[in-house]
């Protein structure tokens, strides 16, 4: 995890913030995927995509904190895209993103 480069004072509390914000996703994920209302599982599949959105928000902060490095960044980057572009996938498959 990018967090276990992070120094000792962490002053702004990124780590924290970070892996709290890391398990919220696993929880939504893994709630969203056992629902059997379609409705909720968009609600929670999109709920995730936006975590994911602050997430990086919070690895780029760290970046330029100098907390981690840019391929630390970089990972973190590709590793949320990839999520969030089989979550489109999966939430147009079910029906969302309807007007």
């Amino acid at each position: 995890m990018v967090t276990d480069v992070f120094p000792e004072n962490d002053t702004e509390g990124l780590s924290p913030l970070m892996r709290k914000k890391a398990l919220g996703i696993s929880s939504f994920l893994t709630h969203g995927t056992v629902k059997t209302d379609l409705d909720e599982q968009k609600q929670d599949f999109l709920t995730v995509m936006g975590e994911l959105r602050d997430l990086l928000k919070l690895a780029t902060i760290a970046q330029h904190l100098k907390y981690c490095s840019p391929s630390h960044l970089n990972d973190v980057r590709a590793g949320i895209s990839n999520v969030i572009d089989r979550l489109d996938k999966l939430v147009i498959l079910i029906g969302g993103f309807e007007k």
